[in-house]
């Protein structure tokens, strides 16, 4: 999946192996006004500051979860990546 935007929304493409061609499967997409869900690369989480630390470690107890253990259960179910899951 190809995730697209040029400031006029964000698009989102999937490729078709069969065309050899990425083809619009969302158009328009938007977050929810509200969620429970959160999402950020921690590989840096290091070089952080102390707030966005502290932040991120006062999600979970706020009801929030981070996805990213859904997406590595998917990616061991698959055997091939978590790409082959989601499209």
């Amino acid at each position: 999946m190809l995730v697209y935007t040029t400031g006029c929304g964000v698009h989102a493409f999937t490729y078709d192996p069969s065309l050899g061609v990425f083809c619009l499967s969302q158009e328009r997409m938007r977050f929810p006004e509200k969620g429970n869900t959160y999402s950020i690369n921690e590989g840096n989480y290091i070089k952080f500051p102390m707030g966005v630390k502290k932040y991120i470690k006062f999600l979970p107890g706020r009801g929030y979860r981070d996805p990213a253990p859904l997406y590595l259960a998917l990616y061991r179910l698959t055997g091939s990546g978590i790409s082959t899951a989601i499209c």
